[in-house]
């Protein structure tokens, strides 16, 4: 009677290589990795959600996904950070187990974070050490599911940064100049009094219907001018130099009001 060969241990399957590139900052695709509120976003594959994520941005610190089918069935992912550089590399191990406890494969996945021209290339290294054989079903599909995750987290990235740009304002300073053939009495008072200054900002009244003036000339006061076609909002402060017997400037709606 000839006795069955043992079985020796399951090949360990190739690792997994992909490589994304993302507009967005690298700090910003990083931290899609490391805090819960960004990885429930995006760490499933399509038709999946994330009910519930741990996450702790520390060496040894969990990494823990729950991933719900579109059926309702709960698939949990538990590891712990390996490896963790602040916006360039990451390592998180993690183990599978069946419902007794059983270890069935060990995943070990190295991601790291380049800047590039069109934003941040990410390039993703997954190797695994299989346990036991019926694990190697396990893994079959997990290509295709790391494609799909990863264009979860681009549409997620591409959407915050679109949102991002949307509440961006940009804040700019810089400096006029300008030269009246006039007393610096009559220049200041031209800045400074509602009336006075009704007779040149704004734009022509031909092309411009006054609803509102607002002044409050103080330190810190604010200034507002509402015309038909939109409103125009005056810093909260301005410095203004002039000096007493400088030339008239062309075309100024100023220096034609002091000419008055």
């Amino acid at each position: 009677m000839t006795e069955a060969p043992e079985t020796g241990p399951a090949a360990n399957p190739p690792e997994i290589r992909l490589s994304r590139t993302f507009q967005a900052p690298r700090a910003r695709v990083f931290k899609g990795w490391t805090t819960a509120e960004h990885v429930k976003r995006w760490f499933c594959p399509a038709g999946y959600g994330v009910p519930v994520a741990n996450v702790a941005s520390e060496i040894g610190g969990r990494f823990e996904v729950c991933m719900r089918s579109p059926e309702g069935v709960e698939h949990w992912i538990r590891g712990r950070f390996t490896e963790l550089v602040p916006v360039s590399r990451l390592a998180i191990e993690m183990d599978a187990t069946d419902a007794a406890g059983h270890r069935l494969f060990t995943a070990r996945t190295i991601v790291s974070f380049a800047d590039e021209a069109a934003g941040t290339r990410m390039e993703l290294i997954q190797a695994y050490a299989i346990h036991d054989p019926i694990a190697l079903r396990m893994i079959e599909g997990a290509s295709e599911g790391w494609r799909q995750t990863l264009a979860r987290l681009g549409s997620v990235l591409a959407e915050t940064e679109k949102g991002s740009a949307a509440r961006s304002i940009v804040h700019a300073t810089f400096p006029l100049e300008r030269r009246y053939r006039a007393p610096l009495a009559g220049v200041w008072k031209a800045l400074t009094e509602e009336e006075a200054k009704a007779r040149w900002f704004g734009g022509p009244a031909t092309e411009w219907t006054l609803l509102e003036r607002q002044m409050d000339v103080r330190v810190g006061g604010r200034e507002r001018v509402q015309k038909e076609s939109g409103a125009m909002l005056a810093p909260a402060g301005f410095v203004v130099a002039v000096e007493e017997g400088a030339l008239l400037g062309e075309g100024d709606a100023l220096a034609a009001s002091l000419r008055d």
